[in-house]
């Protein structure tokens, strides 16, 4: 059972006494007017009064901590950011209401956001009778940005509310269709949050060849990446065209991956302008794809006659805006060579099995990511470039689809995604689960892909 620590003036009862408004400061220099209040048998906390202008993380002036509440109104087109220090690891749940007790007419909402300006995404939301989402977090600095989606400007008050538990319990959610076309389109709808995706990557659902590079590309665009058959474009896939407001479709590969039929259907039947990235091979087509990329001097080589690796890396790939460029075990292709010289340093993804010595010593400035097999490279991928997330996802490993379209979701929410086996769960991955203290998890892909019985060996490490 989890513990609250702080208590919110929205469960308070009896009665309730004020203090004087004083003017206090942090330490940090942020300024901060404080009402004292206190629930006569319970703890005191302390109510804060925003103060303006804060509509964006550059121009903070407060920090608020579990034993602090916030107050404010917000006026047309406001936004109010405020910043969050978290000391130990821990669920922190934040909520917003109406300080009148009546159910709001805004619509109030909450998003957070880690150091680097990334946005996290909770483990639990809740919009019931007013607003909370409950995130698993790592210590460090946060910003909670509040507002009215309604934008009613109403002028009334508004209190945000930061609660701590005592013990962090482990969440695990399943993001699952009848088949990967159906899957993907449910990853769509998770990440899409507003419900509306302007540009689309389009990847074919039968072979993983074209697909590899893809996420750079997609997290480029804002965009998801959907699958359909090569011949006719799949009806969930369609569907979700409709849905998610589409107006451009990229297609990656050429058309033996996804057929010229299926890029004109789209264009002339359902009206989304459509454009295409490919090559004449897997090589060519990561290639291409790179140069549609904004700069960067770093660039990810992957083996191109299997996914495991490209796809362990993918979500870092995509966040850090580096391209995954493709190569043999012995030799560097012509396509991936040739723009090869554009990048400074390299990013070797698999042991020398998959990237050998030759090659290895060829690429700029390399390092080498590899474990002894693809669970373990997914770890060292994980724990090279680190994340301040509590959060993880998982995929299965032996096949391609899920991890694919999943990658983008897990760069968007900057979670590391790991690999693993279809039915336990690799005791390399329940080391970095406990080493890096996670505790929210999303797997990918129905019990199919990955069987109930990962789900118990994840619940077994909190016991």
């Amino acid at each position: 059972m989890k513990k609250m620590i702080g208590v919110s003036a929205v469960f308070l009862a009896g009665s309730l006494v004020i203090g004087t408004s004083t003017l206090a400061t942090n330490g940090s220099g942020d300024e901060k007017q404080t009402s004292s209040v206190t629930n006569q048998g319970a703890v005191e906390y302390k109510i804060l009064n925003e103060n303006e202008p804060n509509d964006s993380i550059d121009e903070v002036n407060q920090t608020i901590t579990p034993s602090e509440n916030m107050r404010g109104t917000f006026s047309e087109g406001d936004k109010d950011v405020f910043k969050l220090k978290v000391s130990e690891f821990k669920d922190v749940e934040l909520s917003i209401y109406q300080t009148d007790g009546q159910i709001s007419d805004m619509d109030l909402h909450v998003n957070l956001y880690d150091i680097n300006k990334n946005e996290i995404k909770p483990h639990h939301e809740s919009t019931e009778i007013s607003f909370s989402a409950v995130y698993a977090l790592a210590p460090g600095t946060y910003y909670i940005e509040t507002m009215d989606r309604a934008n009613l400007a109403n002028g009334k008050e508004y209190e945000l509310n930061v609660l701590e538990y005592e013990q962090v319990e482990p969440y695990i959610d399943r993001i699952a269709g009848e088949d990967r076309y159906d899957t993907a389109v449910k990853i769509a709808m998770h990440e899409r949050i507003e419900g509306k995706a302007e540009n689309v990557v389009l990847a074919t659902g039968d072979n993983f060849p074209d697909a590899l590079a893809g996420a750079p590309l997609a997290h480029h665009l804002d965009a998801p990446i959907l699958l359909t058959e090569r011949d006719t474009l799949t009806k969930v896939t369609e569907k979700a065209l409709e849905l998610l407001k589409t107006e451009k479709v990229t297609i990656v590969g050429g058309k033996g991956a996804i057929s010229e039929d299926v890029a004109r259907y789209i264009e002339t039947d359902l009206g989304i302008a459509v454009n295409r990235i490919s090559g004449s091979d897997r090589y060519e087509t990561a290639a291409a794809i790179a140069e549609k990329l904004p700069t960067s001097n770093e660039a990810i080589v992957a083996y191109g006659k299997d996914f495991p690796d490209a796809l362990s890396i993918a979500p870092v790939a995509a966040q850090l805006g580096m391209p995954i460029l493709l190569t043999e075990t012995d030799t560097i292709p012509a396509a991936t060579s040739d723009v090869l010289s554009d990048y400074k340093s390299t990013f070797a993804v698999g042991g020398t099995g998959v990237i050998g010595k030759g090659v290895f010593g060829s690429l700029p400035d390399p390092e080498r990511l590899a474990g002894s097999d693809r669970y373990e490279t997914s770890v060292a991928i994980a724990d090279y470039f680190g994340r301040d997330s509590q959060s993880l996802t998982l995929a299965t490993g032996s096949s391609y689809a899920d991890a694919l379209t999943g990658s983008v979701l897990s760069a968007k929410f900057s979670e590391p995604m790991l690999l693993t086996p279809k039915a336990e769960l690799d005791p390399t991955i329940e080391a970095y689960i406990v080493k890096n203290h996670k505790y929210n998890f999303t797997i990918l892909g129905g019990t199919g892909a990955v069987e109930k019985s990962v789900e118990e060996d994840i619940m077994k490490l909190f016991e």
